[in-house]
């Protein structure tokens, strides 16, 4: 049954005017027993996975710390999920778990879809919509070369700048729909882990998911000023998003012994952080919350 599901994924994917060429690697992060899909002409998240590159030290530690979050965990959600490589980490690490995996693009959901089901992964469920402040319909930007480098468009009426190729209309839910999907898969049981990882909507969606959070709830995502500024977002809403958490902590790699340093985070931090990055491209640190 696997595998013939796994067919009927391929054969969609095949079609030319899908996605092109694939090839089935070896994954490299972490958990050699994983084998995954990946396109072709994607220069990172699949050459990271097959070893063809190195996965650069910051991603590699946060890969760490969320296995090691899932092994205590219930109810997980992926947001952002890719082509599924974390979901399929996590449900191998946490097999008793559920893994609610959502991931919006129509290339990197059937790709998560086709690695889900040849890595056995069952206790994750894939839903191909985006969490935004509104249910309906959104522009996603697409990078042709780096495949994770996808993110929504605030309104209808933007373009693709000069690093992005194409756009594609995909479904958002807001917070009503999404925390009633969520209740309706995990039995009304609230939510233990939270992986986001979406560009710069990071906050947008942290807000929208706040109903379904345990109290203990851990969260890790992306603290990118200039992503953030693209969506809309200020300092000032920033910080009132994080108000709510008892504890808010930033991980920040040791490149001389390859740990992780998990400091607490003050509003100073997140203050002269912004000032620096919000004007800088490449420019974030990921920060871990407890609820």
């Amino acid at each position: 049954m696997r595998f013939a599901k796994c067919k009927k994924i391929l054969k969609f994917l095949l079609r030319p005017r899908k996605i092109g060429p694939l090839r089935l690697v070896r994954n490299t992060i972490l958990d050699s027993s994983l084998h995954f899909f990946v396109h072709s002409s994607d220069c990172i998240i699949g050459r990271w996975i097959s070893g063809d590159i190195e996965t650069p030290l910051p991603d590699l530690c946060e890969y760490r710390l969320l296995l090691e979050l899932a092994s205590e965990s219930h109810i997980i959600l992926d947001i952002g999920a890719n082509i599924g490589l974390t979901a399929c980490l996590m449900s191998r690490r946490s097999p008793d778990s559920i893994i609610i995996a959502f991931e919006p693009g129509e290339r990197s959901f059937a790709l998560a879809a086709l690695n889900k089901e040849y890595n056995d992964c069952k206790n994750v469920r894939l839903f191909k919509f985006a969490i935004a402040d509104r249910s309906g319909l959104g522009n996603l930007l697409l990078n042709a070369r780096n495949h994770g480098d996808m993110r929504l468009l605030k309104d209808s009426n933007g373009t693709a700048n000069s690093a992005v190729n194409s756009t594609e209309v995909v479904s958002l839910l807001g917070s009503q729909e999404v925390c009633e999907l969520i209740f309706s898969q995990t039995e009304n049981r609230m939510v233990d882990l939270v992986k986001i990882d979406t560009q710069g909507w990071d906050f947008v969606i942290l807000n929208a998911i706040k109903p379904v959070l345990g109290k203990v709830a851990r969260i890790i995502l992306e603290y990118s000023p200039f992503h953030m500024s693209f969506v809309g977002h200020t300092l000032d809403s920033v910080l009132q998003s994080l108000s709510s958490f008892s504890k808010i902590q930033v991980l920040q790699p040791d490149f001389s012994t390859y740990n992780l340093n998990i400091s607490n985070c003050d509003e100073e931090f997140l203050r002269s952080f912004w000032a620096e990055k919000s004007v800088v491209w490449k420019g974030h640190v990921n920060l871990l919350l407890t609820v």
